[in-house]
């Protein structure tokens, strides 16, 4: 279960750039557009959206709260036929409920039975909406589907052309915890693969660089810049060029984001030496595939220095956020031929990450194996024997090696 935010504490700094994100997209959108916003339980949801509402009611625009679910199942009729010719000063909130169970099947079950029934319905529900797409984009102004993780997959398979036709996908939930890791209470899940800009064709990639490009100049030119808004703007472009396979822009972009941070972080470092450690990883990882290798590698020795002081800090939250980075700092050094150092990094990472693998074998085990697999590699460049200790642990976890 995701954990609920008690009243008064911050939320998460990622789930605070999802919304910072997603009310930047309804700033830019300025047409038809269809964004998703995940959140896992209906109290987020409904603490979110009024969120977002207030933020668009304070620039004069109008919200539009619908439902969608086996009740209300006809969408197209609650927008009605308004349109707008001018720049949309609308946005359709969908809060879609009850549609969890689209695609199940129960053939054992009577054909009246009432589970059976619901699953039916639900999807129905959504292959009209996926029918919809068109009907819905006419209508000029943006739609942000309110739903959470098990809806969201339902709708890509029930209505994959609606799903394609996507803007942005926020997740704006809290992460889950991990309990009892030696002792520590509470882990939140840091690093998740936000996914927005997965699958989007380039053209809506290049037109939101455009948008996103004329906002930023807003923002340097404005009397009173806003840098950490400034900051998230560069990071968000940075992901757009490399999406775009642009990799120098993206670079440049991202160059920029680190800077900001880094100067944030100095003035206030519990507010932002996460989002400066995040920064300087990505930026790595972009020098690296430019070949600027020395540069890539300093950005990640600095980023793991800032989250070996996070993680003194507060294990539980940064600790994995290490583990990640020195598996990043194995693959620079690796490039450079530096191996004995590249192998004390992997092997790093991976005892950094066991415990937390043991104790969420789900969140972490694409990154465990791909740890995994890096250390044995390294081992091998070097004729060295791995850990043998370490190394059954492995097997036991994920299987044959």
């Amino acid at each position: 279960m995701n954990r609920e935010r008690k009243p008064g504490e911050a939320p998460t700094w990622e789930a605070e750039q999802a919304l910072t994100l997603l009310c930047e997209a309804l700033d830019l959108s300025n047409d038809a557009a269809i964004f998703f916003a995940v959140c896992e339980s209906e109290a987020t949801c409904q603490q979110r959206m009024r969120e977002v509402r207030q933020h668009l009611e304070a620039q004069g625009r109008e919200v539009l709260e619908m439902e969608l679910s086996p009740k209300q199942p006809d969408l197209a009729t609650q927008i009605g036929g308004r349109t707008d010719t001018t720049p949309p000063l609308r946005v359709g909130f969908v809060v879609m409920r009850g549609l969890e169970e689209a695609g199940m099947e129960f053939p054992f079950l009577p054909e009246d039975a009432p589970l059976r029934r619901r699953a039916e319905e639900a999807s129905r529900v959504l292959r009209t909406l996926n029918l919809e797409r068109e009907r819905l984009r006419e209508r000029g102004w943006p739609l942000v589907f309110w739903l959470n993780r098990s809806t969201l997959g339902q709708v890509i398979q029930q209505a994959a052309d609606l799903f394609a036709a996507r803007s942005g996908i926020f997740y704006l939930d809290e992460l889950p915890p991990l309990t009892e890791i030696k002792g520590m209470v509470t882990l939140e899940i840091t690093g998740r693969e936000r996914g927005h800009l997965r699958g989007l064709p380039s053209e809506e990639l290049k037109r939101r660089a455009g948008l996103y490009e004329n906002r930023l100049q807003r923002e340097r030119t404005a009397e009173k810049p806003n840098l950490p808004g400034i900051a998230l703007l560069c990071q968000e472009l940075a992901a757009i060029y490399s999406a775009l396979g642009e990799r120098e822009r993206a670079s440049t972009f991202q160059q920029q984001a680190t800077d900001l941070y880094r100067g944030l972080a100095h003035s206030s470092p519990q507010a932002f030496l996460p989002a400066l450690a995040a920064s300087l990883n990505n930026l790595g990882a972009m020098l690296s595939d430019l070949g600027r290798r020395e540069e890539a590698l300093r950005a990640t020795e600095e980023a793991v220095a800032h989250y070996r002081d996070l993680a003194a800090a507060n294990p539980p939250a940064f600790l994995p956020d290490l583990a990640m980075s020195l598996n990043n700092l194995g693959a620079m050094l690796s490039a450079l031929g530096r191996r004995e150092e590249a192998l004390a990094a992997y092997e790093e990472a991976v005892r950094t990450l066991l415990p937390f693998f043991r104790a969420y074998p789900q969140a972490f085990r694409d990154w465990m194996q791909t740890m995994r697999d890096n250390y044995l590699r390294a081992c091998r460049a070097l004729g060295r024997e791995p850990d043998g200790e370490l190394v059954e642990s492995l097997r036991k976890l994920l299987g044959k090696m």
